[in-house]
């Protein structure tokens, strides 16, 4: 089966049951089943006539545009120019999954500590930088040299434009920047606290500090629990978290459909 008869099908699956009538038909032609086809189909229907005045302006300007053209829109939520790798999402400052991302991954870390008896909150009251930004979180008994755990989490794009240079020639250039860059933001907290900055990439690379911080915790675990996988599990559920919110903050770029023009992104 080829790429044109599997778009076309699910372009048909996807189709509500109104239109049940019209996918028998096409399902019963002789025809070839081609997505354009389906496409043009669907531009013909009377269901599409009058819900939008500009909807048939729309759709002649659609079929026009080539194959370059219509892989490229603009992002829902922050108006730049989006092309057919979706890449924008994951660097857009209005993206969907940042927030989700972050307090995923800072309460899998906070519910990693408190396995091996380790309580600790996040964004702990009291304790700020001079700007007033508070860590993610904190430990609330002595993590080392009767000292609190902070630690606060970042993920930066691989593939940023900014970055791109550097990291297609430099392996974990991002991360490596961003740990400086919070050690810097918590220098004034650091006679008081154990910091660690939890640098991530969208990629899926580690930071230096931030494995350090999750084998020592994973140490921590397979003491109490006895279970010698503890420190490779919370890294996966860690890189789970962050390949979500990659997902959430690309698709949180495409503008909402509307009388199927989704289709023009097939």
């Amino acid at each position: 089966m080829d790429d044109e008869i599997i778009i076309a099908s699910l372009m048909l699956a996807g189709l509500p049951n109104e239109f049940d009538s019209l996918v028998m038909a096409i399902e019963n032609s002789t025809e070839k089943l081609t997505s354009d086809g389906v496409k043009t189909l669907l531009l013909q229907d009377r269901r599409f006539d009058s819900n939008d005045d500009d909807a048939e302006a729309y759709f002649s300007k659609a079929r026009r545009q080539d194959k370059k053209k219509k892989n490229n829109f603009r992002c829902h939520r922050y108006g730049e120019k989006v092309n057919k790798n979706g890449r924008h999402g994951l660097s857009c400052s209005k993206a969907k999954g940042t927030r989700s991302r972050h307090s995923t991954v800072n309460g899998l870390i906070q519910r990693a500590l408190r396995s091996p008896d380790i309580p600790a909150v996040l964004e702990p009251p009291g304790c700020s930088r001079p700007d007033g930004k508070r860590p993610d979180g904190m430990s609330l008994i002595p993590w080392s040299n009767g000292k609190s755990l902070l630690w606060d989490f970042t993920c930066g794009d691989t593939f940023a434009p900014s970055y791109l240079n550097n990291t297609s020639k430099h392996v974990g250039h991002v991360e490596k920047q961003a740990e400086k860059r919070k050690i810097n933001h918590y220098s004034d907290l650091a006679n008081q606290f154990v910091f660690v900055p939890v640098a991530t990439e969208t990629s899926g690379i580690f930071g230096t500090h931030a494995l350090k911080l999750i084998k020592k915790i994973g140490s921590k675990i397979i003491t109490v629990t006895n279970e010698k996988r503890s420190t490779a599990y919370l890294i996966q559920r860690i890189s789970i978290a962050i390949q979500k919110g990659n997902v959430a903050s690309i698709l949180g770029t495409i503008p909402p459909s509307k009388d199927l023009r989704e289709i023009f992104y097939l």
